[in-house]
């Protein structure tokens, strides 16, 4: 083992008083570069000049032996000049990876890279895109650290649940790395606790972050002069303020050689800072970072789209005998007791919005299936309490059985057969994997390309993590097709599915929640002062509808699509802000339909929205008529009673005759409803 080659380093440094500050600031770098004319202050450099070249800031006295960090204390130099001095050689990444290297992602090499130039640093901050690939990072900084800094015997990978080191366990044996499952203390043996001859050990945060694992450390440290490189993923999860794991991770990487540091989300809905990061204007600073935009331009993740269900819901106030009736997306924030009332109704696993949601997602993941006979439909479950918290899931359960004569993989934390389940769905070809938090992040499942919310989060961070879930991109196997997340349209998670979508559509780098979006995850629900219940019984839903479509105007549906054009319009154009987007919307739907000035009888564009109006209408169909069966709905409505394919539809008929069978499709919905 490669413990071999340092087990007889028993040196110990004295403790010293450290300089505070480890890093040179931008001013002074600055002025550092300006001082030797951008030329590398190596003694035996053949090539100084340092304009078009990677540079470096050498410390002339360690910061470790008490170093200060001024510039007087600092020498630029070049990267081979600055690995002469620390006894090591400038490392070919592509020559030490060898096949490896042709397979990483360009934001992994680029990382890589950026490690190896700031291997001064003991601390390196990593923030990828969830689905981005930040395992196979992982693996390849263990590998070459410890292969290429002689001061590192080990390293140690934590992450916050079992099944994202299953991931991690395949990704780090395919590097050849030799792994320790566990960091456990072996009480017989005490103080001669024995020390790790593997590469690598795994293990959890709650297994790791306690102060046995420090003392052990320390006397490794004191007797062996062990030194190893801590992996910390997920790192979200500590907190300087809030639980145990971020006091005790801190501590641990105190005693590290180096930290890597990682994450795709890097902010807490109870706003409190995350350890190890510094903070610049209420920003952590990163070493490398690329967002969920830039990994959906470059094909890593998918593209998610998402489809609401925003039902109209009526209400009674017990007290002032009032009743409000409302769209669910049209309730405020502020008005907590009305939406507790609410989320109680669109989320009962027996109600008909939750039937309503898992026939949608069971007719789109029908579709998906299709071209991916195995793709999967990924159900969070909203948690019970007490005795009851997986009574939820399971009626979930029951009910997918029900609609769609399958039965769903059902993973729940304390179910120790959970994480065997989880390896099978991985490797099967099921359609319904349900679970409540289980599935929330860093487990890696391609297969799953659709997401279907049966909860409500009011934390942006968990949404993130759930939505990541179903953006893994399988090369070679994807069209461009987008993932779908379907959701009821809860005002606090649309905002969430919003920015997400945004930064997939436009590029735009991920927005700031505003301070009355964050809720604080910590804090107990309180028992209404009014009726003393918990939760509030003060407001009763007296009925709830079903918003099918975009909408409605008199007996009329309008298309999901044409209220999205609406709603750009709207939001685009100054006079149009107060228009209302379904009346919009049905303007829009019309003036296609009747052919006005600018679209040609048989323009393409306008051809291939008619022709997706068309399926959209047999899928209405097939949810009110046929039970969620879009291919009898279509042989049915479509090939029967016309006599005509899809094919000769697209290919030979013109506009005004499909616009007469949108018309015709549309009077069978009426009539089915």
């Amino acid at each position: 083992m490669r413990w071999g080659r340092f087990a007889l380093e028993c040196l110990q440094m004295e403790s010293i008083e450290r300089d505070p500050k480890r890093s040179l600031t931008d001013a002074e770098k600055s002025e550092l570069l300006e001082a030797c004319r951008f030329q590398c202050q190596g003694g035996s450099c053949a090539d100084r000049d340092l304009r078009n070249k990677r540079f470096e800031f050498h410390h002339v006295k360690p910061h470790s032996l008490g170093g200060l960090t001024t510039r007087y204390q600092h020498l630029v130099l070049c990267v081979e000049c600055h690995a002469k001095i620390h006894g090591r050689r400038h490392v070919d990444l592509e020559q030490e990876f060898g096949p490896v290297w042709g397979d990483l992602r360009d934001w992994q090499r680029q990382a890589l890279q950026r490690l190896q130039e700031r291997d001064h640093k003991r601390v390196f901050v990593l923030e990828a895109a969830p689905g981005a690939g930040k395992s196979m990072f992982a693996a390849c900084a263990a590998r070459y650290s410890i292969d290429h800094h002689p001061e590192i015997n080990h390293v140690v990978c934590i992450a916050p649940w079992v099944p994202i080191l299953s991931s991690m366990r395949r990704t780090f044996g395919r590097l050849r790395l030799d792994l320790k499952d566990k960091f456990h203390y072996d009480r017989k043996m005490g103080r001669f606790q024995r020390l790790p001859m593997q590469d690598v050990t795994l293990d959890t945060y709650a297994g790791f972050c306690n102060q046995t694992s420090i003392d052990v450390i320390k006397q490794w440290q004191d007797e062996f002069g062990f030194k190893f490189m801590l992996i910390l993923d997920e790192l979200h999860h500590t907190s300087r303020a809030s639980g145990k794991w971020g006091p005790y991770s801190e501590k641990i990487a105190e005693l590290a050689t180096k930290v890597v540091a990682m994450s795709g989300t890097y902010f807490r809905s109870d706003n409190t800072a995350i350890s190890f990061l510094k903070y610049v204007n209420d920003r952590p600073e990163r070493d490398f970072h690329i967002n969920y935009s830039d990994c959906v331009s470059e094909r890593y993740v998918r593209q998610v789209a998402f489809r609401y269900h925003d039902p109209i819901i009526e209400m009674l106030n017990v007290e002032s005998r009032g009743i409000t009736k409302r769209k669910l997306s049209r309730f405020a924030a502020s008005s907590q007791k009305m939406m507790t009332a609410a989320k109680k109704e669109v989320l009962d696993p027996n109600g008909q919005h939750v039937e309503h949601l898992i026939k949608e997602a069971w007719m789109e993941l029908q579709a998906m299936r299709s071209k991916w006979p195995d793709a999967a439909c990924l159900v969070v479950c909203r948690p019970g309490g007490g005795r009851d918290e997986h009574r939820a899931i399971h009626a979930i359960e029951a009910k997918i059985r029900t609609l769609t004569g399958v039965s769903p993989e059902v993973v729940v934390s304390d179910d120790a057969a959970s994480r065997g389940r989880l390896e099978a769905f991985t490797n099967g070809a099921e359609p319904f994997l349900c679970a409540i938090r289980m599935v929330s992040e860093g487990v890696d499942i391609p297969r799953i390309r659709m997401v279907l919310f049966l909860t409500f989060t009011d934390s942006e961070m968990l949404f993130r993590q759930i939505v990541g879930r179903c953006v893994r991109y399988i090369p070679g196997k994807e069209d461009d097709t987008a993932a779908m997340v379907i959701m009821p349209k809860f005002p606090l998670m649309s905002d969430f599915a919003n920015r997400f979508e945004s930064e997939a559509k436009i590029g735009a780098l991920k927005l700031e929640p505003e301070p009355s979006q964050v809720s604080g995850d910590g804090e107990a629900p309180q028992v209404c002062g009014k009726c003393g219940m918990l939760p509030c019984s003060c407001f009763v839903v007296l009925d709830s509808q079903l918003n099918a479509g975009g909408g409605v105007i008199a007996s009329e549906l309008v298309d999901e699509e044409y209220v999205e054009r609406a709603k750009i319009i709207r939001d685009s154009c100054g006079h149009h802000q107060h228009a209302n987007v379904v009346q919009l919307a049905d303007a829009l739907q019309r003036s296609e339909a009747m052919k006005v000035a600018g679209i040609r009888h048989d323009s393409e564009d306008a051809k291939r929205l008619a022709l997706k109006n068309i399926d959209r209408k047999v899928a209405i169909l097939a949810r009110y008529k046929y039970k969620g069966d879009y291919e009898t709905a279509w042989r049915r409505e479509i090939h029967e009673r016309h006599g005509v394919s899809k094919a000769e539809i697209s290919g030979t008929w013109r506009l005004e005759k499909i616009n007469s069978l949108i018309e015709n499709l549309k009077t069978q919905i009426m009539e089915s409803l």
